[in-house]
């Protein structure tokens, strides 16, 4: 049984809507409902749902179109997708969007129950993964701290790593073996929108 959740149904169809919200809130979560995409926007700012599922064919703004703003506006919301009308290309197109999973009306019960389940657990191992990395960051000494010097050259190269490292630029580091290149690429990279992402370290030396 998964943890109790913000939930929020988008259909136009008040049977659909219906039968969602009870099974949700028989889940244990708090649910909201909304016959539109405008509307589910507006609940959407209210309420900070985890979990949207929303149907695709609307009128008025579609279910993309309301995926597409939901990564916009609360990029850690999941999206659900759910269509009378399945096909490929438009269940392609939803999960290269970024939806978490696609579900064809009608559906079973089970169905929409395990695929919640299977949402709401894969939302609960990302935000540990993010606050293990944000502990892990705040463990750890800044790369700058790892780089001695107080020498005018040394503050030129503080402030070249901090200029550098918010731009998207490729940076060549030159220098003699042991002065601190790859300390100054972590540095780079420690300060950057990248910083939550890998550094890689190669040692060309040993490639043929």
């Amino acid at each position: 049984m998964t943890e109790p959740a913000r939930i929020l149904i988008v259909d136009d169809d008040r049977d659909t809507l219906e039968l969602l919200r009870e099974l949700m809130v028989k889940e244990g979560h708090e649910v909201h409902a909304a016959s539109s995409a405008d509307l589910a926007l507006e609940t959407m700012a209210r309420e900070e749902p985890n979990l949207v599922i929303s149907d695709i064919q609307m009128p008025g703004m579609d279910g993309l179109a309301l995926l597409a703003e939901t990564r916009k506006r609360h990029p850690e919301t999941l999206v659900i997708l759910l269509t009378a009308y399945g096909s490929l290309a438009t269940a392609v197109e939803g999960i290269k969007a970024g939806a978490f999973d696609y579900l064809s009306k009608p559906f079973l019960v089970e169905e929409i129950r395990l695929l919640v389940r299977r949402a709401l657990e894969h939302r609960r191992v990302l935000n540990e993964n993010k606050a293990l990395r944000e502990q892990l960051q705040l463990q750890q000494p800044s790369q700058l701290d790892l780089i001695l010097g107080k020498s005018a050259a040394m503050v030129g190269v503080y402030k070249l790593i901090a200029r550098v490292a918010e731009t998207d630029a490729t940076v060549l580091i030159q220098g003699e073996s042991g002065t601190g290149k790859e300390l100054v690429a972590r540095a780079i990279h420690t300060h950057s929108p990248r910083r939550g992402k890998p550094f890689v370290a190669v040692d060309c030396g040993t490639l043929a």
